[in-house]
């Protein structure tokens, strides 16, 4: 299952608590077998993604979603840069290219669920 989609938010009713409003996350959750609990829904304003947060990390945390996006994106544009050729103009950049690649995707693959 992909992960919840954003856009994360503060909860209006929880300080330490970061949600989803998408109205089609609940159904996925239940198609999924994941926990569904009115209750808890009406009390933070949507779904919840975490809570407890210490708010210097809500940031990031919120912004997930949108990085991990455009990740995926400059691994495509490196890929098609590479496959046009450019770097060949440019072999000092070759390693840098393999790291940055390398770095991205293994940052990615601790994205998807275990």
């Amino acid at each position: 299952m992909e992960h919840t989609p954003g856009p994360w938010i503060d909860s209006p009713n929880a300080s330490d608590a970061i949600i989803s409003t998408d109205p089609d996350v609940i159904q996925v959750e239940i198609d999924h077998g994941g926990p569904f609990d009115q209750e808890a829904q009406d009390y933070y304003g949507g779904f919840v993604i975490c809570e407890s947060v210490y708010p210097k990390n809500k940031p990031l945390i919120k912004a997930a979603p949108e990085m991990k996006e455009a990740l995926e994106g400059l691994i495509e544009f490196i890929n098609r840069i590479e496959e046009r050729g450019v770097f060949q103009f440019v072999p000092d950049l070759l390693d840098e290219r393999d790291d940055v690649r390398a770095a991205g995707r293994n940052a990615l693959d601790k994205a998807e669920p275990a």
